[in-house]
């Protein structure tokens, strides 16, 4: 069973933002609005969550993903190319991988920038979230995204330090079995509200049945709309849509 306090104390109004599945994720619509910037920390060839941010609130943009290049995405579309020719696969991988090229040129200009450097700590090519901070824009609220692989667990620190400066942050924990007090003493500390939880089911379970993998909500001064959460949320899909949803069940509150 997950800790008590992975459990939001209600339902809250969400929205989801993102394509379907995995790549989608539920944010606090107050949150949402209330951002004056969005920051964003994981890529890899999905910007689906950062365009429908920005659909509704067009804010300016820094995402940091040290994997994502042009090269990269040609790279693919080669690949995918060669696989129709010799395995005669369909034309429409090539053409969608052609597009993603096409579409990163066309999102990332003006105040939505992508920076290829790797988030966790200063030096080299990666910044911590306090550097990016002191580097970056001074607008706020800021908004954070974060799904960059045991990198979150770097920048944890540095957001309750600055916790101020943020009005929402969607961030999705990984190996959570081997991290639980620390995402428990985070929760704990930090203001922001947890609005939702969700089971990421490409992550698997550990063997009490607990996902590794888990995203997580929070938002400063959200709207609850019941005193009951609801888990799965209405909203929420499989990330694997081939299984089914995780069932999440968490420890007795404790009075």
């Amino acid at each position: 069973m997950l800790p008590s306090s992975f459990r939001p104390d209600g339902t809250y109004d969400l929205v989801r933002l993102g394509k379907d599945h995995d790549g989608g994720y539920l944010v606090e619509a107050h949150s949402l609005r209330a951002a004056a910037q969005l920051l964003t920390f994981g890529l890899g060839d999905d910007w689906s969550f950062e365009k429908d941010f920005l659909r509704r609130n067009p804010v300016p943009l820094a995402s940091y993903d040290h994997t994502l290049t042009e090269g990269y995405l040609l790279r693919k579309s080669l690949k995918y190319f060669l696989k129709m020719l010799i395995a005669r696969k369909s034309l429409f991988s090539v053409l969608k991988s052609l597009w993603k090229l096409i579409d990163y040129k066309r999102f990332f200009r003006g105040d939505a920038v992508h920076h290829r450097l790797k988030v966790g700590f200063d030096g080299g090519s990666s910044r911590s979230l306090r550097g990016i901070l002191e580097a970056g824009r001074p607008d706020s609220p800021i908004f954070l995204k974060a799904d960059i692989e045991d990198g979150e667990y770097r920048i944890l620190d540095d957001l309750l330090e600055h916790a101020d400066r943020f009005c929402g942050f969607v961030v999705e924990f990984h190996d959570v079995d081997l991290h639980r007090e620390r995402i428990d003493a985070f929760i704990q500390k930090f203001p922001l509200t947890l609005v939702h939880v969700h089971g990421n089911n490409c992550g698997g379970v550990c063997a009490n049945g607990d996902p590794l993998a888990i995203e997580m909500v929070f938002a400063a001064s959200p709207q609850k709309i019941s005193q009951e959460p609801q888990i799965p949320h209405p909203l929420d899909q499989p990330n694997n849509k081939g299984q089914k949803e995780l069932d999440l069940k968490f420890q007795p509150t404790q009075i």
